[in-house]
């Protein structure tokens, strides 16, 4: 007995140990059970609609982003979506969001429940209790035999349900949903979208510091551009720069065209950035080299200079400009000073690094260059380091540079340090080695290239190599060309014009003269060279470029024909006895500049130009600045200023006044550039182009001239910004028979006559007037005293927008915002049009225009006998859509004389005095839609027709998500066919457009609608719509359910009318479609004098939203009313209420209805006919058992868990994507419990070997 007692001990011993180990086996499975159910649930992959998108400063993130869910994806609805805005490493926005935010109106979860039937019965205590402690003798389980220890993570780890998404797809959401973020500084930014476990993508952002001016129309808003200066960026009207800030501006649009409006000087620099400086514009794609961004636009010098420019940087692109493949021309450059110290290869020059088959020309640099390239080789030069084709340039400087590494070449050359073209060209430069480096070094460039030429040029140079390592024009040939050009040695070296020879090259080191003063046509290359237009002699010294100012002026001191190219400035004023009958300068040959520096040249008497340039053949790039010139007689034919045709030439700060004819006149001439003139008080136009293009008009003054101040006469694409053109005589601005101009930022006020404007368009077509001022011009009133703000007249396709037209006033007839006389297509947009005055004030006057698009314009404080907006004589199509009309004396819109056809869209009326609307003489057909007002404040004459429509919305849901492809369709009151349509996946059908009534005279109501939702599986649902405004309704669907008695009760539809929802209208009252309000039209009450009725049985006729009250035995009160009636009157919705049941009966049908739960039925009712869209119904109180075929009136369902899934239902298995990081926590839980259960193992071992001496040992005893 004692030894059967010891044995039992040992087992329970040997158990118990058992015991411990399997107990934490099982619980450490469960552990990471859990782990697996609640953190790896899969996320769907992130996924862009493309790699990158763009914006400018000032707009805001507006991308798209989307979610790709796979068919084998569960993934929770807590799960997290983390979406951040990123720029250099550094957050700037981030926002949080669950699956269930990302995917709301898109996905529902469905509810998933983790376990199967073999553990329904099993909790976690039982698993622990059963399988540790019911072990055989064997040490074999018993209950957990058939218990896979996936069973035990998946099925048995939770024992409760959720939510998750697992419908494949992708679900795109807009991330301004989520995040908010407006682009405050250009650069690239990134989005990242990732998940809880680490499943990211990402895409870059580009942010542009300005948008371009584009031609093409933007219907919500036009944006000035960024850029601090003025113009647009265009060949015709490029960016202005004034200082050296707006020249690193450059940087931030790299593709426009820009143009010096004065000297800069940029000695502020040495202290920009740290004192790295100004950083080249187009510096490459990084600091490491010179391929990539690059500047491809066009800076125009206008014959300015920069000074004082300071770079000190170690990236590989140095210059103005580190990588260009844009255009330069007639631009200075002077004291500009090049620290260059790169790790690798290293471009530097006084305009540009590095650049491509791009033009510098009529240009000059004047540098300081050091450059130490640490790892790689080094191209110099004193205007381009690598490339570029060099026409009618100088440099002058100082150039040092070289290498650290031995291998690595250095090649200088005093324009260029490698490769491009050279003509017509010089340089004075000294230059030199860093360190001992290797050189190639020349005069002009240090190495030519295959496609390199130098021609017409010369080099005086001092050149401190070897003649190994340099030339004298160029430092190696190569397969390069040299044409009739020559260098002369200042320092005495022996060298040759390139390392190996002279061909087609001068060299003359011992007779500097040689080259200096009266050198055309004897002394060879230079009587091959193209003097006095290209080139000009100079007396001691060397020839120079006649563009130049250093060595081409001359002192003028009378009037003269000037023939030959140079600069030219007066020294003193010329009076009338200076200025004789053909003028005072007569410039007939190019390449001129004329100074007057501020001096006069005045005339009284003669009837010619004052200066005038120009030939058969054509001139071209004439300057002609800081005169004062006044040229009159009475029978006009003088002119301050005449170019005939002059191409690609300068009018600068000059003073036209009292000429006879024009103080400007352009006639047959292009491409010029007319800034910063006055020209007032001439005795017929300020500024007159005729036959010409491509001008640009910037910041003149032309103010109380008799004829207008600016007129463009059969002239196209030519720009006229920042004008201003005040008190003229008939219009500020005049534009006749051209097309493609742009009119922008002008000033055009108190211009004064019979019909004045501001600014005025005829017989054009395709101009751009925007961002203008055209206030208070103002109509002489002894004769027909119109003044109109913008008067636009046989003219097509324009766009007028953004324009300030205030205060004009007619005292005769009127003042008028804008008028369109006889004008197609035009596009009207965003202008303010306020107290424009007279007896027949207008903001807008129509006169016989059609398919006119007028979009969100403001028009206030009229005061007119007719309206704010007047159609005359067929206007027809015409469109208005948006902004506000506030306050009339008279109407706000008059139509008359056949106006029709015409939309009004989307407008606020505001404060009429007289009418809103007023339409009279056959003016048929026009339409309001979402225009509110009041009907009693509107017109309409026999014979005329005005349509007022409204926006109607419909969304179809089962109360918990939105239906597809349910049939919508909507009846008038006529019961006529409005439309059917399917719903989409948001159970919505597209935004529709309906009648509430038509005046022709008489109002004719097509309200109130019918609206029927159908669709398979499904009760229909009807509803009728008192469409008085914009209304949104949402109708609702119950399921058939297969094994129900029960017909669900289908809800009635919401209409959730919030108001407009396009910007002018309103209307329509904010109605729940239910038994207790205005659904209902008529109620009748029978609860107190027809009980004995309702015993045998009561009949009513019940029009459609009419309904009867009554008790049932009970003494609940219910209703029975009529919902709709079909169009053949053959069967009708009869609502049964308390609880709403829809419920269609055909004529003669009769059922019964169980309605206070206590299984009797309660009310009998009977469709007995229906006559004139009343159906005849007859109710009855009843109490009857219920047999199984009543029609029950169900309580409203509690929402119940889903049953669990029996054995024999497959629960879905999430698929796993799961973070490296979860890996390691695995690996080393793992781990751990590896060690733990070997430490068991040996315990248990030797626990057993003890047990087993002790039992030998009690065997024996």
């Amino acid at each position: 007995m004692k030894k059967n007692v010891k044995k039992s001990v040992i087992t329970y011993r040997r158990s118990s140990s058992r015991q411990i180990l399997i107990t934490f086996v099982i619980i450490l499975l469960i552990v990471i059970g859990f782990i697996i159910v609640n953190f790896f649930s899969l996320t769907g992959k992130v996924i862009f609609s493309s790699e990158s998108e763009s914006y400018h400063i000032g707009e805001s993130l507006n991308g798209s982003v989307s979610v790709e869910i796979f068919p084998e994806d569960l993934i929770q609805k807590d799960s997290l979506i983390n979406i951040q805005i990123m720029k250099d490493n550094s957050e700037l926005a981030s926002k949080e969001i669950s699956f269930e935010e990302f995917l709301f109106g898109q996905l529902m979860p469905v509810q998933i429940f983790n376990k199967t039937s073999i553990c329904e019965n099993i909790t976690v205590e039982n698993i622990i209790q059963n399988c540790t402690e019911q072990i055989n003798e064997n040490n074999e389980t018993i209950f957990c035999e058939n218990i896979t220890t996936r069973d035990i993570i998946q099925n048995c780890s939770t024992a409760t349900s959720d939510f998750y998404f697992k419908q494949p797809g992708i679900y795109s959401r807009n991330v301004s949903d989520f995040i908010s973020y407006t682009f405050s500084d250009f650069g690239v930014y990134k989005l990242i979208v990732s998940d809880s476990l680490g499943v990211s993508n990402e895409k870059d952002i580009i942010v542009y510091a300005n948008k371009n001016d584009s031609d093409k129309f933007e219907t919500e808003t036009f944006s000035i551009m960024s850029f601090s200066g003025v113009g647009d960026g265009s060949l015709l009207a490029p960016y202005i720069i004034t200082n050296c800030t707006q020249l690193q501006e450059m940087q931030n649009d790299l593709n426009s065209s820009y143009i010096l409006g004065n000297d800069i000087d940029c000695s502020d620099t040495v202290n920009w950035n740290s004192g790295t400086g100004f950083i080249p514009v187009g510096r490459g794609s990084s600091l490491t080299t010179c391929i990539g961004e690059a500047f491809s636009g066009n800076l125009n010098g206008n014959n300015h200079k920069i000074s004082n420019i300071f770079i000190n940087s170690n990236g590989s692109c140095l210059g103005l400009f580190g990588y260009l493949t844009g255009n330069v021309n007639n631009l200075g450059i002077v004291n500009i000073t090049i620290f260059g110290n790169s790790s690798t290869k290293l471009m530097a020059g006084g305009i540009a690094g590095s650049s491509g088959s791009n033009n510098i020309t009529d240009s000059y640099v004047i540098y300081n260059i050091y450059t130490i390239a640490r790892g790689g080789s080094a191209f110099i030069g004193g205007i381009v380091g690598n490339g570029g084709n060099i026409d009618n340039c100088y440099s002058v400087g100082n150039l040092t540079a070289g290498t650290y590494v031995p291998i690595f070449s250095s090649y200088i050359g005093g324009i260029t340090g490698l490769g491009g073209t050279i003509n017509h060209s010089y340089s004075v430069s000294n230059i030199s080695l860093a360190f001992n480096a290797s050189v190639v070094a020349g005069g002009l460039g240090g190495i030519s290239g295959k496609f390199s030429k130098v021609s017409n040029s010369f080099a005086i140079v001092n050149l401190s190599v070897n003649g190994s390592e340099g030339g004298g024009l160029v430092g190696f040939l190569g397969s390069g060309t040299i044409t009739n050009s020559y260098w002369n040695n200042v320092s005495g070296s022996l060298l040759d014009c390139y390392i190996g020879g002279n061909g087609n090259c001068t060299a003359i080191q011992d007779n500097e003269n040689y080259f200096k003063g009266d050198v055309y046509p004897m002394n060879a290359p230079m009587s091959g060279w193209d003097f006095f237009n290209t080139w000009q002699e100079v007396d001691s010294d060397y020839p120079h470029l006649s563009w130049e100012g250093l060595g081409g002026t001359n002192l003028v001191s009378s009037c003269q024909e000037i023939n030959r190219p140079g600069v030219y400035t007066m020294n003193r004023n010329f009076n009338e006895s200076d200025v004789n009958l053909t003028g005072c300068f007569n410039i007939t040959v190019s390449n001129v500049i004329l100074d007057c520096a501020g001096f006069y040249i005045r005339n009284y008497s003669i009837n010619s130009s004052g200066i005038y340039a120009g030939s058969e053949n054509g001139i071209s790039n004439i300057t002609i600045k800081n005169c004062n010139i006044s040229i009159r007689r009475v029978f006009p034919n003088g002119n301050g200023i005449l170019f005939s045709n002059v191409n690609n030439s300068f009018l600068i700060n000059n003073i036209l006044t009292n000429s006879s004819y024009y103080g400007i006149f352009l006639y047959s001439s292009s491409n010029n550039q007319i800034i910063n003139n006055t020209a007032n008080s001439n005795y017929n136009i300020g500024i007159y182009i005729n036959l010409s293009s491509n001008n640009t008009l910037i910041r003149n003054t032309v103010n109380s001239n008799a004829g207008e101040g600016i007129f463009l006469y059969s002239s196209s694409n030519n720009q006229i910004i920042n004008n201003t053109a005040n008190l003229n005589f008939w219009s500020g601005i005049d534009v006749y028979s051209s097309s493609n101009n742009q009119i922008i930022n002008n000033t055009a006020n108190s211009n004064i006559g019979i019909i004045s404007s501001g600014i005025r368009i005829s017989n054009s077509s395709n101009n751009t007037v925007k961002y203008n001022t055209a206030n208070s011009n103002f109509g002489i009133p002894q004769q027909v005293g119109v003044a109109i703000g913008i008067y636009i007249s046989d003219s097509d396709n324009n766009i007028i927008a953004e324009n300030t037209l205030n205060r004009n006033y007619g005292p005769r007839i009127g003042g008028i915002g804008l008028e369109l006389d006889n004008s197609l297509n035009n596009i009207i947009a965003n202008n303010t049009l306020d107290s424009n005055r007279g007896v027949y004030a207008n903001g807008f006057y129509l006169y016989s225009s059609s398919n006119n698009t007028f979009l969100n314009n403001t028009i206030l404080n009229c005061t007119s006998n007719l309206g704010c907006i007047d159609y005359s004589s067929d206007s027809n199509s015409n469109v208005f859509i948006g902004g506000i009309i506030n306050f009339s004396t008279g109407n706000l819109i008059y139509f008359t004389a056949n106006s029709s056809n015409n939309l009004f869209k989307d407008v606020t009326l505001i404060g009429a005095t007289t009418n809103n609307t007023y339409l009279d003489e056959g003016s048929i057909n026009n339409t309001f839609l979402n225009v509110t007002y009041s009907s009693s404040n509107e017109y309409v004459e026999t014979g005329s027709e005005l349509i007022l429509k409204w926006y109607l919305d419909i969304n179809v849901t089962n109360l918990t998500s939105d239906l597809l492809n349910v049939n919508v369709s909507v009846y008038n009151v006529s019961n006529s066919l409005q439309f059917s349509e399917l719903t989409n996946a948001s159970g919505k059908i597209s935004r529709r457009e309906l009648i509430e009534y038509v005046n022709n005279g008489n109002l004719s109501y097509y309200s109130n609608y019918t609206a029927n939702a159908t669709k398979t599986a499904y009760y229909s649902n009807s509803t009728t719509i008192n469409l008085s405004g914009n209304t949104n309704i949402k109708i609702i669907l119950n399921a058939v359910f297969n094994n129900s008695t029960v017909n669900p009760v289908n809800t009635p539809a919401v209409d959730t009318n919030t108001g407009n929802s396009g910007g002018g209208g309103g209307g329509g009252s904010s109605v729940v479609l239910n038994s207790t309000n205005v659904f209902w039209k008529n109620t009748i009450d029978t609860t107190t004098d027809l009980k004995t009725d309702l015993a045998i049985g009561y009949s009513k006729d019940l029009g459609v939203q009419e309904r009867v009250k009554i008790n049932i035995d009970s003494g609940e009160s219910h209703y029975v009313g009529t919902v709709s009636v079909n169009s053949d009157e053959d069967s009708a919705v009869i609502s049964i209420m308390s609880t709403p049941q829809n419920v269609t009966f055909k004529v003669g049908e009769e059922k019964k209805f169980e309605l206070d739960n206590d299984e009797y039925y309660d009310l009998y009712v009977k469709l007995n006919n229906i006559v004139n869209k009343k159906a005849n119904v007859t109710v009855k109180n009843i109490h009857e058992k219920i047999t199984g075929d009543a029609t029950l009136e169900p309580k409203v369902p509690e929402k119940k868990e889903e049953e669990p899934k029996t054995s024999n239902e497959e629960s879905p298995l999430p698929s796993f994507n799961i973070n490296p990081a979860v890996f390691l926590f695995i690996g080393f839980i793992t781990l751990i419990s590896v060690l733990i259960i070997v430490y068991f193992m040996i315990i248990i071992n030797r626990k057993n070997a003890i047990i087993k001496a002790r039992d030998e040992y009690y065997s024996k005893v």
